[in-house]
């Protein structure tokens, strides 16, 4: 990308390119995600050119939400809705809002949150686009679930499993139905709890999807920690570990580390729980 950047004549290949590159930095380096797209925010401001303004604003926008920056993050979603509400493209507003929508979420706006999440739905409800209405409904179910509106959450879950088989992502799939298992552990409700999980886990599997499995393990753990099946929990927290450990996912395997030192110290292994918390 960087030889095809250096390469280009047109600015709009050029500014193409610095938003192909700020996606790829989206997860590492993104310090250089940063840097790529400012400059294709400024280059799409010299030309003028509204679309590719609002791709570079949401790709700049992913960069900043993966980095933990929800208010900068804010500020470039909401930079590519008012661009690409001048071409007015229904699917493109409908992401542009559940964007913002997830940035609020973050930042503990909910009910501003869920208003981008169904405005998002009109917008998608007019273009028949269920998978855009499946995403939107599992943003506006999770929402729901942090706010402790259970009963909600969970409508907003079923309708997303309610598109059928064929026109529903099987991430989004995976992803609701751990969300479902979340609602359940809540509930007490353990052995539905960790259907859900198994559900979400066989997809995960077969997408060969490590930061879903590794999650998925996480819940489960929890699930056999709360059942008193602590060799179990122990068992999941430690496959989860492992893939934390190969990604270099420092904070949410430092996170994982913590569950199986409390699981050490009920089994009365001090020791090896200590050697965890250090």
């Amino acid at each position: 990308l960087k030889d095809k950047l250096e390469q280009a004549v047109a600015p709009e290949d050029s500014l193409n390119y610095l938003i192909q590159l700020t996606m790829a930095y989206q997860y590492k380096a993104r310090h250089k995600g940063i840097q790529y797209g400012r400059k294709a925010m400024s280059l799409g401001e010299r030309i003028n050119d509204s679309q590719l303004l609002s791709f570079a604003n949401t790709a700049l926008g992913n960069v900043y939400y993966e980095k933990g920056e929800f208010g900068l993050a804010l500020e470039a979603y909401s930079h590519a809705l008012n661009r690409c509400i001048i071409e007015y493209d229904n699917r493109f507003v409908a992401s542009c809002l559940n964007n913002i929508g997830k940035a609020y979420r973050e930042l503990g706006f909910y009910s501003l949150a869920n208003e981008k999440f169904e405005q998002a739905i009109e917008f998608q409800n007019k273009e028949n686009d269920n998978s855009g209405l499946a995403n939107s409904y599992l943003n506006l179910g999770v929402s729901l679930f942090k706010m402790k509106d259970y009963d909600q959450a969970m409508q907003s879950f079923n309708t997303v499993l309610d598109i059928s088989f064929d026109e529903l992502d099987p991430l989004i799939r995976a992803t609701t139905f751990k969300n479902v298992g979340n609602i359940f552990l809540q509930r007490g409700e353990y052995p539905m709890a960790t259907e859900f999980y198994n559900r979400a886990l066989r997809i995960y599997e077969r997408l060969d999807d490590q930061k879903g499995l590794a999650s998925i393990y996480n819940r489960l753990g929890l699930v056999n920690k709360l059942m008193a099946e602590y060799p179990g929990a122990l068992e999941k927290f430690v496959q989860a570990a492992e893939i934390y450990s190969r990604q270099q996912n420092q904070k949410r395997l430092a996170k994982t580390y913590l569950f199986i030192a409390e699981i050490k110290t009920i089994l009365n292994l001090q020791e090896e729980s200590a050697q965890y918390i250090n």
